[in-house]
């Protein structure tokens, strides 16, 4: 007698059909899948095949990363030795840069005249031999693409030096240990701010610029004080005055007595004179007081000198520049006074009557 298979329970059909449900579902859900992008594929056929034409070696793409990530370098000051340079001179130029990655910089120099000396980031300029305004550029590169680059105005001018037009001092002599006080007066053609210096074989000086007071040292004797009035180019000029030191009072000189002898242009300023270029002139030294006789030492520090007793007769060099005449005065006692001639020499008759 054949046994039948026991009824399934309620329950475990309950649960192979949802087993059963499940696995149709997921069928259904991957055909509808496969179909989705079977269209999506069929719709960018064309874009897809566009785009698969472009092709990018990894060095173009090596090279593209580093182009955007680099960092150009920056120019910190471009600067000039002086703000004014003389004709056909040389003037040194600073560029002062960085680089934030610390790549290894370049400079490439250029100028709208004149010469460039030296690479680098210093370099010498040398101007043209005209008067003007100028400019010289500067590019900065750092080897990878970077650069920066800036440009500086230059003017070029011929500096003119300052004159003295006036140096006295309040007494001719002094005891041993006095003091007295000396002013200088100066003038710059340019307009250049003008800067004193005082200096004397002995002594000491108080106080500065125009007006110092000097303090006789213990020792007998003609001292010379000089002045030097400088302008910030370079340009100079010097003057001296004698100041006798003595304990007794020297020869009193009153007067130096200035007169053209062959010249066309002769014109005094203040206690200075001057004179065209190869012109003369005599000078002639006036003793007031004194224990005669009188001996009289000239000198000179440019031109041609020709003396005799208290005058002498001065020839003016062909050349723009300014002669000081120092004459020394000694009585019977042996005291001595000095006095001295400032002449500029002009080698144009305008500025000679200027």
């Amino acid at each position: 007698m054949t046994e039948k298979p026991d009824k399934p329970k309620n329950e475990e059909r309950q649960t192979g059909s949802r087993a059963r449900s499940w696995k149709r579902a997921l069928g259904v859900g991957f055909v509808l899948l496969i179909g989705a992008a079977i269209m999506i594929v069929s719709a960018n056929r064309d874009q897809l095949s566009v785009r698969s034409d472009i092709y990018v070696s990894e060095q173009d793409e090596i090279s593209v990363v580093s182009t955007l990530e680099n960092q150009p370098p920056e120019i910190l000051s471009l600067t000039a030795a002086t703000d004014r340079i003389k004709p056909f001179d040389l003037c040194e130029i600073i560029c002062e840069a960085f680089d934030p990655e610390g790549d290894e910089l370049t400079y490439e120099w250029s100028a709208s005249a004149g010469d460039i000396y030296g690479e680098g980031a210093r370099i010498q300029w040398g101007s043209p031999i005209s008067e003007g305004l100028y400019r010289i550029s500067v590019v900065v590169k750092d080897g990878r693409g970077g650069r920066a680059e800036h440009s500086l105005p230059l003017k070029v001018k011929a500096n003119r030096p300052p004159q003295i037009t006036r140096l006295a001092s309040d007494v001719e002599w002094l005891p041993e240990g006095g003091s007295a006080l000396l002013r200088c007066e100066a003038t710059d053609p340019d307009g250049d701010h003008i800067t004193y210096e005082w200096s004397a074989p002995g002594g000491e000086f108080f106080g500065q610029g125009s007006s110092v007071i000097w303090l006789a040292p213990e020792e007998s004797e003609s001292y010379w004080i000089t002045v030097t009035a400088r302008d910030p180019y370079g340009g100079e000029a010097s003057r001296a005055v004698p100041i006798s030191v003595t304990p007794v009072e020297p020869p009193s000189i009153s007067a130096m007595i200035v007169e053209p002898k062959k010249t066309s242009v002769f014109k005094t300023h203040g206690n200075s004179w001057t004179i065209f270029a190869g012109g003369s002139c005599t000078i002639e030294c006036v003793v007031a007081d004194g224990k005669a006789p009188f001996t009289y030492a000239w000198r000179v520090d440019a031109g041609d000198l020709h003396a005799d007793g208290p005058v002498a007769t001065w020839h003016a060099p062909n050349k723009r520049i300014g002669a000081t005449i120092v004459v020394v005065v000694t009585d019977i006692d042996g005291s001595k006074s000095s006095a001295s001639v400032l002449i500029y020499v002009e080698t144009s008759a305008c500025s000679a009557c200027g």
